[in-house]
């Protein structure tokens, strides 16, 4: 879908989100209770790699090549229900 002639789409302004608040999301995932897709929708977090982003960033417990077996293994549990 293209924009009218002279418009351009405007971007979101990048929503900022505290230390804690990545922390707390981070551990909610660490935990394995919830899919990063899970915990997107229910804080309302707008970036597609934002919780990937922050687990890279050691605000978690876990070693980054763990996540993705994690995230696998969730959703393997979620669908066997």
């Amino acid at each position: 879908m293209s924009t009218p002639r002279g418009k351009r789409s405007q971007r979101m302004p990048a929503q900022l989100y505290s230390e804690a608040f990545k922390r707390q999301v981070v551990s909610e995932f660490e935990s394995g209770l919830s899919t990063k897709a899970q915990l997107k929708r229910k804080y309302g977090i707008a970036g597609n790699g934002c919780i990937s982003r922050w687990l890279k960033k050691k605000y978690g417990k876990l070693n980054y090549q763990s996540y993705h077996n994690l995230d696998t293994q969730l959703w393997a549990n979620l669908l066997s229900m």
